[in-house]
């Protein structure tokens, strides 16, 4: 009676259905940031000069050098940035930094 109610409690409570394969954890880093140069078009629009990478990573835009973040913020279409209303006026503009991070891929299920 003991060793059945001992074995259901080690595979209930065990992380792992027996037999399962653990994969390797993903280990991911971010590659040195690369500019993209924009080219003021009015006081809150820029036209980015370059193409964003097509890689997997994500694009971050500095408003006045501190980090802004997207949806709220900026909107990238066409090639061309729109800081919106809620970090810039018209009368006032804004400087930009774009930057695109690339994900690099050290290891793990996703190599």
């Amino acid at each position: 009676m003991r060793l059945p109610l001992t074995f259901a409690l080690l595979v209930l409570t065990a992380r792992c259905p027996v037999g399962c394969s653990r994969g390797q954890p993903e280990v991911v880093t971010l590659a040195p940031p690369v500019e993209i140069p924009v080219e003021r078009l009015s006081p809150c629009t820029f036209r980015l000069l370059r193409e964003i990478p097509k890689l997997e990573g994500f694009t971050s835009v500095d408003v006045d050098g501190f980090p802004a973040p997207p949806i709220s913020s900026w909107e990238i279409d066409a090639g061309v940035l729109t800081i919106l209303p809620v970090d810039c006026t018209p009368d006032a503009g804004v400087n930009v930094d774009v930057l695109f991070h690339e994900r690099v891929w050290l290891g793990g299920e996703h190599a």
